[in-house]
């Protein structure tokens, strides 16, 4: 279910709600998400974006050494995007992840704690040709628990992407 509207010119707010069994044979673990998304156009060249995520399931066996538990988690995300020409736009990304029983980064855990993910990301992007965008960015991640980055407490990557839009 979703619902989305411009209460001001060049702004957009974007609501969705997810809710259901994650799988076929969890019928009482239902899974709860609402997203929440605005953008803002600043102007033809500047576009800014922010996010707020909460998220919830039921009934989560062996979580944090009980049978069962609620187990919840939230994210929030700061997006700037900059159209340099028609072909070269940059873009910056910075976003927390929280979750508060650690089931959705360390499933299982019998340590009580919650875990906090960090994460920044600049992108590069270049239109090819008309509907062929390439994209390099490189990301910094940052984890208050060496569990989920194998080891370590941040890890940075490199990615590259060819896109193609059909519209």
């Amino acid at each position: 279910t979703g619902l989305s509207f411009s209460p001001f010119e060049n702004v957009t707010a974007i609501s969705s709600l997810y809710w259901g069994p994650e799988n076929a044979r969890q019928g009482g673990h239902r899974r709860f998400l609402l997203s929440n998304v605005v953008t803002w156009k600043v102007t033809d060249k500047l576009s800014l974006m922010g996010n707020i995520d909460f998220g919830n399931e039921r009934r989560v066996s062996g979580l944090n050494g009980f049978t069962f538990k609620n187990a919840q988690w939230h994210g929030y995300a700061g997006y700037a995007r900059y159209q340099l020409t028609d072909k070269w736009a940059f873009a910056y990304r910075t976003e927390v992840f929280r979750d508060d029983d650690t089931f959705r980064t360390i499933a299982n855990t019998t340590t009580p704690d919650d875990e906090t993910l960090w994460e920044q990301t600049i992108t590069a992007e270049y239109e090819i040709y008309t509907n062929l965008i390439g994209r390099l960015e490189y990301r910094y991640d940052k984890s208050d628990d060496r569990q989920v980055l194998n080891g370590h407490t941040s890890q940075q990557t490199i990615g590259a992407q060819l896109i193609y839009k059909f519209a």
